[in-house]
């Protein structure tokens, strides 16, 4: 496998976990306004909730159309306008800068009574009143009405909107700052009330999300005023009065000096109540005004993150789902994810609080779980796939407790081609050939099953690997797939139990009569090219390399030389105190030049059997050339 390939292996699972991050942060920022829209929602309204109650002091403060002036006064709604007339007045008598009245006066009553109210109005002089576009379906066309108090009344006031948009989730959190109708812009009820308090004569209108009161700015979200709710109705964070003690005199006057003085129903059989984000309350539309009122007058705006940070933190939170899919192991990657969650949390509640910041929470939350579900999912899928493909490649090359150790670290040897030092061992049964001659195939086939077998057992416990069988050869390798340490001891300790357990095998065939197999084993150090090698169509996983050849030639060596084992002097010199090792001499090689220096096990330290004549005392021997291919 060439660096280019690898690098290119390497590349692409950061290519695809970061396009499907940006996909996924796409999709999440698309969604987060549209289908999820009152998930988002939710989210803010739990920042209210964890805030809780403000405590500040609202120039606010609401009389009351209540069930308990209903059960005072005895009246049936509509009040008779005469009555309401006694309430302006009485607030009037406080000196308030501006009495907002939401009540309805779009049909005439009585004139007297119709004239009382006119009169206490203009007395008052500082009164904004509601009125309302409305939208009606006539004929399957949508015809707009603009509708406005008695002209008597209308004459005496200020008019102002009031109308409660409401969002995903049927919820009431922003008011309409100006409407056009007729190609004039006409004002809420509160942004009108909260002008004349300040005592300004216009606004100015600078964009869908800015309006001016003088130099008072006031932001808006796409021409719509988020309320900054002070608390719930049961928390009495506005100051409030029941109307009939208004009108008994049981309120000071003073309490109304220099405050807007809202008039407006509360009773809940009026049905002008609104669900709210704090909980699952409702509020008076007049109540939530007056919030809105403070809000304009407290300059204490929401301010909804821009699209473009709102995008940039979904594609964050998703960048960091695919580091977490990179970098760590899914159940790490959780408690991380969880970790994460809880500081933007924490971070989103904080801005909130210290600049009236409403963070995104959805697209955020969809990013990075679903890029690291996602990624993961794919991951464990592909390492799923890896770990069959890696044990349908090596099971009939290594033990399944080799097998099992590689699955669990994959990236600890490789199943492509790689060159490193390797051990390499060949064995062989002498004359197998000949004696293969006096034998039925179906003999042939079980004394070699028994044999092959036996010494299968045998390498695996070295950890070593099969490489091959070649007829009645064995081709075993160390140090690849699986790094092994101290791989040329382990080799050459394989081969000593080798030619120990062919003894025993050697002992129960005599017994039995059966022929009596012998073997040579030849063991080489040195680099090796390791990999699959083969077509498309068939493909093994192989050595090939000069080390190779020289432990084939080995194991012919050891005929002449009456040994079992023999290995080279590569070997040799990173064998541990395990193993004792002789010298033999030294063997001119086909295909090299200088001659090979041999070794082999001591064989009364190893109780190995040495051949009749063979005389191992340490003394170089010159051996024929090896031809052996």
């Amino acid at each position: 496998m060439t660096e280019q390939t690898k690098g290119r292996k390497k590349t692409l699972p950061w290519i695809r976990t970061l396009g499907i991050a940006l996909g996924v942060g796409l999709l999440a920022f698309f969604f987060a306004g549209g289908v999820f829209r009152p998930l988002e929602l939710f989210a803010h309204d739990l920042l209210f909730r964890v805030r809780g109650e403000r405590l500040d002091e609202a120039p606010i403060v609401l009389v009351k159309i209540d069930d308990a002036s209903f059960d005072q006064n005895q009246l049936q709604w509509p009040w008779p306008r005469d009555y309401l007339a006694q309430i302006v007045d009485g607030i009037a008598a406080g000196n308030p800068r501006v009495i907002a009245i939401d009540v309805f006066f779009f049909e005439p009553t009585t004139p007297e009574a119709d004239s009382e109210l006119s009169r206490a109005l203009a007395d008052a002089g500082n009164v904004v009143m509601v009125n309302e576009i409305s939208e009606e379906e006539q004929g399957g066309i949508t015809i707009s009405r603009y509708k406005r108090p008695i002209e008597e009344i209308n004459e005496v006031v200020t008019l102002g909107l009031t109308n409660f948009p409401r969002d995903a989730d049927g919820k009431v959190r922003r008011l309409l700052a100006f409407q056009q109708y007729n190609e004039e812009l006409y004002f809420a009820w509160s942004m009108q009330a909260a002008r004349i308090y300040l005592g300004e004569e216009n606004f100015d209108v600078r964009s869908r999300n800015e309006v001016y009161i003088g130099d008072h700015r006031v932001v808006l979200d796409n021409q719509r005023l988020i309320v900054n709710f002070r608390g719930g109705t049961d928390e009495d964070t506005i100051q409030s009065y029941s109307a009939y003690q208004v009108v008994e005199g049981f309120v000071d006057p003073t309490n109304f000096t220099d405050r807007i003085v809202i008039i407006g129903a509360t009773s809940p059989s009026l049905h002008d109540d609104y669900p709210i984000p704090l909980g699952d309350e409702s509020m008076p539309g007049a109540e939530i005004n007056a919030h809105a009122m403070d809000t304009i007058l407290k300059q204490l705006y929401l301010h909804p993150v821009g699209d473009l940070i709102h995008l940039f933190i979904a594609l964050l939170a998703a960048g960091i789902g695919a580091l977490l899919t990179l970098r760590a192991r899914p159940v790490a990657g959780l408690i991380i994810i969880v970790g994460v969650l809880l500081i933007y949390s924490l971070g989103a509640f904080f801005v909130f609080v210290q600049f009236r910041t409403l963070m995104p929470f959805v697209a955020p939350l969809l990013s990075l779980i679903i890029t690291f579900v996602t990624n993961t999912s794919i991951q464990l899928y592909e390492e799923q796939r890896q770990r069959a493909k890696v044990r349908s490649l090596f099971d009939r090359y290594v033990s399944s407790a080799a097998i099992d150790q590689m699955l669990d670290s994959v990236e600890s040897f490789g199943v492509g081609g790689d060159r490193r030092e390797m051990t390499i061992m060949f064995s062989d049964i002498r004359g197998f050939t000949s004696l293969s001659e006096q034998l039925t195939p179906d003999q042939v086939v079980t004394i070699l099953n028994e044999y092959l077998g036996e010494m299968t057992k045998v390498i695996f416990e070295y950890n070593g690997t099969i490489d091959k069988f070649e007829g009645d050869a064995i081709l075993a390798i160390w140090n690849a797939p699986l790094l092994v340490e101290n791989h040329p001891t382990k080799a050459v300790l394989c081969a000593i139990e080798m030619a120990q357990r062919l003894t025993k095998m050697q002992e129960k065939w005599a017994e039995t009569g059966q022929i009596i197999l012998r073997n040579g084993i030849g063991v080489n150090t040195g680099q090796c090219f390791v990999g699959n090698i083969g077509s498309e169509q068939r493909m093994d996983y192989t050595v090939i390399g000069d080390t190779v050849n020289l432990a084939a030639r080995l194991e012919a060596l050891t005929k002449e030389v009456g040994v079992q084992i023999l290995f080279t002097k590569e070997t040799c010199e990173q064998l541990t105190d395990e193993v004792t090792a002789v010298f033999v001499g030294s063997a001119t090689v086909k295909g090299r030049e200088q001659p090979v220096d041999i070794y082999t096990v001591d064989p009364q330290k190893h109780r190995l059997h040495v051949e009749a004549g063979v005389v191992l005392d340490g003394k170089p021997k010159e051996i024929e050339q090896i031809s052996k291919e």
